[in-house]
């Protein structure tokens, strides 16, 4: 059985209630606290709000409302685990609100701000595919249009 008094005395609370509660347990490389083989925000979570549904995910909504922080491996909101910076969402909607690299090739600031080909990623041209990728649709588009181009010269000639 886990203790809840043993998992809140590795969370730093005394910045007040409207603070960052951070994790100050074993930090995995990714960033994210750890206690008893979970990840200790959904730990904090489930202590303080409930069970997480089946099939949903933590969102860090301290990050979301941060402005400054760049998101990947470094971000210090990973290890928060103040149960009101907590919002229970589907993977998809976690991964639209996400900042932080979209891609490995691409330095993480270009990422957010255009594809790799240039196109705005803000708006009507930004959705998420049910893996969670976040996809140009200038470039989906472009895509269908090539492969429509592809299929019709491949077609025999009447």
């Amino acid at each position: 059985m886990i203790s809840t008094g043993s998992f809140w005395a590795k969370v730093d609370d005394s910045g007040g209630s409207e603070a960052c509660w951070p994790w100050l347990g074993f930090v995995t490389p990714y960033g994210y606290g750890l206690y008893a083989h979970k990840r200790a925000h959904r730990r904090a979570y489930t202590f303080a709000v409930g069970p997480i549904p089946e099939g949903l995910e933590i969102d860090h909504i301290c990050h979301n409302a941060d402005p400054t922080c760049v998101g990947g491996f470094g971000c210090f909101h990973r290890r928060c685990c103040n149960p009101k910076h907590l919002e229970v969402v589907t993977h998809v909607e976690n991964m639209r609100r996400r900042r932080g690299r979209l891609s490995r090739h691409v330095p993480s600031r270009q990422a957010r701000e255009v594809c790799c080909h240039g196109h705005a990623l803000t708006g009507d041209n930004v959705y998420v595919t049910p893996e969670g990728r976040i996809r140009c649709r200038a470039c989906a588009v472009d895509e269908r249009r090539r492969y429509a181009a592809h299929r019709k010269a491949k077609e025999p000639q009447k």
